[in-house]
């Protein structure tokens, strides 16, 4: 019995053991955990800057092979929360939030794209896919060709064309050097905050698909839940470099043609059912000049102070945006109350000169009445004038009246005196 107890503790044991071990897992990471692609062909150009940005991620580097691993930055080596190798698979995924594929110089495979669409449609918050411009020195038009993939793999409404962006206004020594302007729309406005002007180094340019299905320039003509982030000036300029392979005779442009001018999206980002997904035409790391560069030909921009406000919001995290949001919405509500105390002013402004008007108006009838009375007086005075001249009158023609009768009686006496004196001088003729 003795020898049959320890055993039985001890099979209790391995049995709890076991339960415990079959039903625990792995605690998520405490930070932000964001994976950045370095399987495709990207050098490591700002990627050691990028993962300073944001000190509270959880950085995965996903390379293609374990002797990738040597040609990443020591730094990188060192401080990366975890190094995966074995490309974009879905365990290579596991935990991440948000995915960053930045200017690939080679094609995903069909299972990496079917690994980026389950983990986005079921655990991600976040992609940026960046590509590039059609350049001669990139030997393709790839880097489009592979955000392409993704984005229509996911279901999103924007893409990369297959042409290039200069900008005449807005840029660092050479047009092809575009200097991106940060202009989000209203509800996003805090996405500037601190970021002004961001690098995009012979960028491509991003396009949207309308309700409809036709491509369209997302500046003129707005989609629903898609935000231009970036563009460029007005001196915008498009054209193309690349027009030979993949899929020659070249790829032109699927809706921007070359010589066309005005702004055009350089980054833009998409609200897919409450998940983020942004698009550009460079990348914030690798490349032959990384987005995120402080300064670049003397020209100063705040690429890493918008790296760091786009991370923020589009994984949800917010972070130091959280207040500068609170500021904004505030700047924003102020706004339209200045706009609504301008429109009462100018309502009150408009009322006051109707007042003045009828005041005018009435000060006008007031002069009218007063001229009026005035003429009313005259005329009551000539009407009282007028009696007295009749009453004068009837004086006259009452005393014309007696005059009359005495002058009728004397006529009347008159003929009868004259017939009296016929009568005297006929009376002796009748006698004969």
């Amino acid at each position: 019995m003795r020898k049959v107890l320890p055993v039985l503790l001890l099979g209790l044991m391995l049995l709890s053991i076991a339960g415990f071990a079959g039903i625990s897992h792995a605690a998520r990471p405490a930070g932000i955990v964001i994976a950045v692609d370095m399987s495709h062909g990207q050098n490591p150009g700002g990627l050691v800057e990028l993962m300073h940005l944001i000190p509270e991620a959880d950085w995965v580097v996903i390379v293609k092979t374990e002797d990738d691993i040597a040609n990443l930055p020591t730094w990188v080596q060192n401080n990366a929360y975890e190094i995966r190798a074995g490309g974009i698979t879905t365990d290579n995924l596991n935990y991440v939030d948000m995915l960053i594929i930045g200017q690939p110089t080679e094609l995903l495979t069909p299972d990496e794209v079917n690994a980026i669409t389950s983990w986005f449609n079921e655990y991600g918050l976040a992609i940026w896919v960046a590509a590039d411009s059609d350049y001669p020195a990139q030997g393709s038009e790839i880097a489009q060709q592979a955000a392409n993939q993704v984005l229509e793999a996911i279901g999103a409404h924007i893409r990369v064309d297959y042409v290039s962006v200069e900008d005449s206004q807005s840029y660092a020594g050479k047009t092809y050097r575009v200097v991106g302007i940060i202009d989000p729309p209203a509800e996003l406005s805090f996405l500037k905050w601190g970021a002004r002007k961001m690098l995009f180094h012979g960028p491509g340019v991003v396009y949207a698909i309308d309700e409809n299905g036709n491509p369209v320039n997302p500046i003129t003509n707005p989609v629903p839940n898609v935000y231009v982030l970036v563009r460029t000036s007005e001196g915008g300029e498009i054209v193309e470099h690349q027009p030979k392979a993949p899929g020659e005779p070249g790829n032109v442009g699927v809706f921007y043609q070359v010589g066309q001018t005005g702004e055009f999206p350089l980054l833009v980002a998409e609200n897919l059912s409450g998940k983020i997904v942004i698009a550009s035409g460079e990348s914030p790391y690798s490349g032959y000049q990384a987005g995120i560069t402080w300064i670049y030909y003397g020209v100063v921009m705040q690429g890493p102070q918008f790296f760091k406000n786009l991370v923020y919001w589009a994984t949800g995290y917010m972070g130091p945006l959280m207040d500068i949001k609170e500021i904004y919405d505030k700047l924003d509500t102020i706004s339209d109350l200045q706009s609504s105390l301008n429109s009462l002013q100018s309502t009150v402004s408009n009322l006051q000169s109707t007042v003045n008007s009828l005041s005018s108006s009435v000060d006008d009838l007031t002069d009218s009445v007063g001229q009026l009375q005035g003429d009313v007086q005259d005329l009551n005075n000539q009407l009282s004038q007028l009696k007295d001249d009749l009453s004068s009158l009837q004086s006259t023609v009452n005393g014309l009246s007696g005059i009359s009768d005495k002058a009728n009686n004397a006529f009347y006496i008159g003929i009868v005196a004259i017939i009296l004196a016929l009568i005297a001088l006929a009376i002796p003729f009748v006698k004969k």
